[in-house]
């Protein structure tokens, strides 16, 4: 990712390079691409952690048994509090 944003760097024609420093093109560069990263990061633990809380609450029930259901029970009650909490 970072070898594609310092070639396009590189393509910049001298007109463009002449209104900025190195040091400005070379930190739009890292930010830009470190944007991306987050970007990335962001989107994947948005698609896992509602698995994780699934898997990890169908694990509870499994070994726990009938007991094991208090704790998704808990769970969705206090998010629909902290749902009802913010919504005021």
């Amino acid at each position: 990712m970072m070898g594609l944003m310092y070639e396009k760097l590189l393509r910049l024609s001298n007109t463009a390079k002449k209104y900025m420093d190195p040091g400005k093109m070379t930190n739009l560069v890292i930010m830009n691409t470190l944007e991306v990263i987050n970007f990335f990061l962001f989107a994947f633990m948005s698609i896992s952690a509602p698995l994780i809380v699934v898997g990890a609450s169908a694990y509870i029930i499994y070994e726990l048994g009938i007991i094991g259901l208090i704790a998704p029970a808990m769970l969705t009650l206090s998010s629909i509090f902290v749902y009802s909490i913010q919504n005021k």
